[in-house]
């Protein structure tokens, strides 16, 4: 079995945890991560 793997960014706050959609990826996120940092620590899956 594959194991799930995340990416934890830092920022300032409480951890937020995105997971992108079926067919997509964690990429779409990317454009949001600058901004996001600034009120939580995002974490990609």
């Amino acid at each position: 079995m594959t194991q799930p793997f995340w990416e934890v960014h830092e920022g300032d706050g409480p951890f937020l945890l995105l997971v992108h959609g079926f067919l997509s990826s964690r990429s779409q996120w990317l454009f949001n991560l600058k901004t996001l940092q600034r009120y939580c620590q995002p974490v990609v899956m």
